[in-house]
């Protein structure tokens, strides 16, 4: 530093060089609902992830924070709930109507067929004791069909048993034109077998699922009242 001035004037200190002035403030958010910024008071950080699929298997990963107003952030969950209740509404509705539909469908087809048969191909039985196994058949499939979509064990039942298959013995045939011959000869049992075979375990999951669905559905029907069909296979 150095002074200025002259004989007849006083003396003044030269100005400073590269004066710097700092000025502390405290950081502030702004509220990602409202886009005005927070007091520290009302300041709520919020964590946002979502679910990644790999495969199958699943995690969730983070995405940052989000910060709020208290209000807003109360008015936020609000209004997410509200959207979740309807969405759920939605899908109960949907899942109700497949269930009761595809099920309404399937036992009447049954229905029909058994009083078809019953009726016509087996004179013999008294027109009641027809009537009333086919009635029994239909609501056995309706109940069997019903449950299976709304998600109870009969589906997986069903699932299991559907998926069975037979698994043959390998071949062994001589290199020769008979040897080929009985290999192809074989080949086609083999498929015909696997086919006839896969239609007898559909048709024994069927079954399966009338007979123990007749017994299940107003045990499943109250469950699904309960839950307002949230576990449904159509969710």
């Amino acid at each position: 530093d150095y002074l200025i001035g002259s004989e007849n004037e006083g003396l003044t200190p030269a100005p400073a060089a590269g004066q710097t002035i700092i000025i502390h403030q405290k950081e502030l958010h702004v509220c990602r609902h409202c886009n005005k910024d927070i007091p520290e008071d009302e300041l709520v950080v919020r964590q946002l992830s979502k679910t990644q699929r790999f495969g199958r298997s699943s995690r969730r990963v983070s995405l940052g924070e989000a910060y709020y107003h208290k209000a807003c952030l109360e008015e936020v969950e609000r209004q997410a709930a509200e959207e979740e209740a309807k969405k759920k509404a939605v899908r109960a509705r949907r899942a109700k109507k497949l269930s009761f539909g595809w099920g309404i469908a399937g036992g009447i087809v049954a229905l029909g067929a058994c009083l078809g048969i019953f009726l016509g191909a087996v004179p013999t039985m008294p027109i009641y004791l027809s009537i009333i196994l086919s009635v029994v058949i239909g609501y056995s499939v309706f109940a069997g069909i019903y449950c299976i979509i709304a998600g109870s064990y009969i589906a997986d039942l069903f699932a299991a048993v559907s998926g069975w298959s037979i698994h043959f013995p390998g071949l062994i045939f001589t290199w020769n034109l008979e040897g080929f011959a009985w290999l192809i000869g074989m080949k086609i049992l083999f498929a015909i077998l696997g086919f006839l075979f896969g239609i007898f375990v559909i048709a024994l999951a069927v079954f399966l699922s009338a007979a123990l669905g007749a017994i299940s559905f107003p045990f499943v029907l109250i469950h699904n009242i309960h839950t307002n069909y949230q576990d449904t296979l159509i969710n």
